[in-house]
């Protein structure tokens, strides 16, 4: 499981987690991040997103909600080549606990999501 410069890929995998949960829960801003997904990522969220915002009226712009406070439970990670890793965390909220699922793939010396699913 080599991966040469790139650092470290647990606060990645939980950072992105927590991340995408806020989003989807219109407390975080999807482009913060762009830096960390990979084109298709982006693409795929921004298009949830706004059926979202299109299935509840449209007219009126949702207000950004409180950040909701959530907490890493465990996350299995597992390599199945250099520098590619494929993860899964559990984000807990006060309500429900979601399972956040990823393939990273090291470009440039740091972690991009080529698949990220929330569950």
């Amino acid at each position: 499981m080599p991966r040469g410069p790139l650092p470290d890929p647990r606060p990645v995998i939980e950072n992105l987690a927590r991340a995408a949960i806020e989003v989807l829960a219109d407390a975080g801003d999807l482009d913060q991040l762009s830096r960390w997904l990979d084109i298709d990522v982006y693409g795929s969220l921004s298009e949830r997103l706004s059926l979202r915002a299109r299935a509840h009226d449209s007219a009126r712009p949702r207000p950004r909600r409180a950040l909701p406070h959530l907490s890493i439970g465990s996350v299995r990670i597992f390599s199945p080549a250099d520098d590619v890793i494929e993860a899964a965390a559990v984000v807990y909220d006060q309500h429900r606990a979601r399972a956040v699922t990823m393939r990273l793939v090291g470009r440039t010396g740091r972690w991009v999501a080529t698949h990220l699913r929330v569950l």
